[in-house]
């Protein structure tokens, strides 16, 4: 099994250009985190209170977004949380069915843009199914804000997820401004067992 990456290369780009990227060079600053710890990964369950149901799930990814994603790691075969009006493909999970508790595909290229309420449940799953030997060639796309200092990051993005800083700003369908926090595209990749300890910029639109 190759360690090197085939996720392409974005295009070079002058770091002073990107949208938000100082701020999120600021936050990596900050964060002082173990690295995660993959192998023998075993799904957790919150003890504290149950897991929220896959509600809210309103915001729309715009489809400028969505179109650069597909043409760097192909067509998007499953949405695994969304409603039929906002939907990034015709296979979805919708909030009747709980996303959280059903089991997610196992091959192709997932989408996720989860509520941003509470992340973590989502998180670790996405880690959860990254460890759970997947179709080699899947692949899980997990659209958050650059939260590196939260606790889901430290326990299932950092070392089990490829992170993409995106630029510019992300405008959701409805909105009249950008999203006002930098955001990461999370890209787990069941190929590698490690990913990573580090971000790269990918500037998705000119």
């Amino acid at each position: 099994m190759s360690n090197a990456s085939t996720i392409p290369a974005a295009p070079p780009s002058a770091p002073e250009a990107l949208d938000g990227a100082d701020d999120f060079a600021d936050a990596m600053r900050g964060a002082d985190l173990p690295p995660a710890s993959r192998p023998g990964r075993t799904p957790k369950k919150s003890a504290d209170k149950p897991a929220p149901r896959s509600e809210n799930q309103a915001a729309q990814t715009p489809r400028d977004l969505l179109d650069a994603v597909e043409a760097r790691f192909g067509k998007i075969t499953s949405d695994l949380a969304a409603t039929r009006e906002n939907a990034a493909c015709d296979s979805f999970i919708c909030p009747e069915e709980d996303s959280l508790k059903v089991e997610w595909p196992r091959r192709g290229v997932l989408w996720l843009n989860p509520p941003f309420s509470e992340i973590g449940p989502w998180a670790q799953k996405c880690a959860d199914w990254a460890c759970s030997e997947p179709h080699p060639s899947s692949v899980l796309l997990f659209l958050v804000p650059a939260s590196v200092d939260a606790l889901w990051w430290a326990e299932s993005v950092r070392g089990y997820a490829r992170v993409l800083a995106l630029a510019p700003r992300i405008k959701f369908v409805g909105h009249a401004q950008g999203f006002p926090k930098p955001m990461v595209l999370c890209v787990y990749d069941p190929r590698f067992k490690r990913q990573p300890d580090s971000v790269d910029y990918w500037r998705w639109k000119p």
